[in-house]
């Protein structure tokens, strides 16, 4: 999971102008599953963006390479009402932390997330270097797979680090 991320301070008043030059049209990101715009509580021109995609990072990559002109024109348009820019960047995703399951999955290098599987509360997707519950308990010791599963539950030294171990 890639998250296309910026932090913005906006010309005054011009936030419809900058969301209608950031809207890319047909041009979306391939594995685009959804954008937020974020605007600063107590300053309406301080604005977050960020998108979160269901790609590797070669597939950003690949991306990139091909609509690098295109994108750059977008930017270049949409910069027209930022007064600055304060951080921008690609990131990897390695931990999500869903309440729904319980738990935190830190899987590393996950990349497109196909089905996960819920294992005791927690979240994994393919890529994670633990194959099991069973393989979970044997690692971390009797207990750690059932306590994992307890909302609230405190972890023990070590149980979070079997689920981010892959690189």
């Amino acid at each position: 999971m890639i998250v296309m991320f910026s932090a913005r301070r906006l010309k005054p008043g011009a936030w419809e102008q900058f969301r209608r030059k950031w809207d890319p049209g047909d041009a979306m990101p391939p594995g685009l599953q959804r954008a937020y715009h974020a605007r600063n509580i107590r300053d309406e021109d301080e604005v977050i963006s960020f998108g979160l995609f269901d790609m590797t990072e070669d597939d950003y990559r690949r991306w990139r390479a091909d609509a690098d002109a295109a994108e750059n024109q977008r930017v270049d348009q949409l910069s027209a009402f930022v007064e600055n820019e304060h951080v921008s960047g690609v990131y990897e995703v390695v931990d999500t932390v869903d309440p729904s399951t319980g738990g935190s999955s830190c899987c590393r290098g996950a990349g497109p997330a196909a089905s996960p599987e819920i294992v005791s509360g927690v979240v994994r997707t393919g890529r994670c270097d633990v194959a099991s519950h069973d393989e979970a308990v044997a690692r971390l010791g009797a207990g750690a797979g059932e306590r994992a599963g307890q909302a609230g539950a405190a972890p023990r030294p070590g149980e979070l680090q079997w689920r981010s171990s892959q690189t």
